[in-house]
């Protein structure tokens, strides 16, 4: 039997016999919190890039754990497909995977276009209107032209610590972004063994205008890629 195979923008919540190919471009885990369980997030895109996020819940981790890896191909068959109730959307689509003890994925040798990036520039960014400050907006590649010490703020009776930059492009636009706890270790690190200056590409994250537009980085879905890791721009 010929497997039927579907795209990101065919998806609804009719069954649970979909099946589609599709990239992971983001994998990480989300520790509990809030009274949610822990559990596997992972990004994808199909052929045509349209993105889609998948959720593995605690219980089903064991089955998937190791499995999805940044950039590699996927056949993912038997998941249900369900609204989004994130506060916090890594993607533009209306629905998420979610896997189940009889969702099945493994990894296909495939031709398979390599659409890891969402790239905008900040021209397109600083013209728009406005901004849906629960979205990934987009990945963002910009130099730091301006760094303040990294502090700790109390954020719903928790410590949090932040670092904020002055990001520019290579069109003299500049942004204001606020990187928040693990983003601010790595940023940390990075300047501590490889120096300036330092240009970073930014995944997913999300855009605010109180009144000027700034980024914020903090979510688990969100990484940050410097110098050595950054792709070709013409390619991504």
């Amino acid at each position: 039997m010929v497997e039927m195979w579907s795209m990101i923008r065919q998806l609804d919540q009719t069954k649970t016999t979909w099946a589609i190919k599709a990239r992971a471009t983001r994998v990480y885990r989300e520790p509990a919190h809030d009274g949610f369980p822990p559990s596997m997030e992972v990004i994808f895109h199909d052929e045509e890039g349209s993105k889609i996020h998948g959720h593995i819940p605690d219980q089903s981790i064991p089955k998937f754990f190791g499995l999805f890896r940044e950039g590699r191909v996927y056949a993912i068959k038997n998941f249900m497909v369900e609204e989004i109730f994130m506060f916090f959307k890594t993607t533009t689509s209306a629905y998420r995977l979610r896997f189940f003890k009889k969702s099945e994925a493994f990894e296909i040798r495939v031709l398979f276009p390599l659409r890891t990036f969402s790239l905008v520039s900040f021209a397109a960014l600083q013209a728009q209107d406005s901004i849906d400050d629960r979205a990934a907006i987009a990945d963002i590649i910009g130099q730091v032209v301006h760094d303040k010490d990294p502090r700790t703020i109390l954020k719903n009776d928790r410590p949090k610590k932040l670092v904020e930059l002055i990001l520019g492009d290579t069109e003299g636009n500049v942004i204001g972004c606020t990187l928040w706890g693990p983003m601010v270790d790595m940023l940390l690190s990075y300047k501590l063994t490889m120096g300036e200056p330092i240009v970073m590409l930014l995944q997913c994250c999300r855009a605010k205008k109180i009144p000027r537009l700034f980024l914020t980085v903090w979510r688990m879905s969100s990484t940050i890629l410097k110098q050595k890791w950054l792709p070709d721009v013409g390619k991504v």
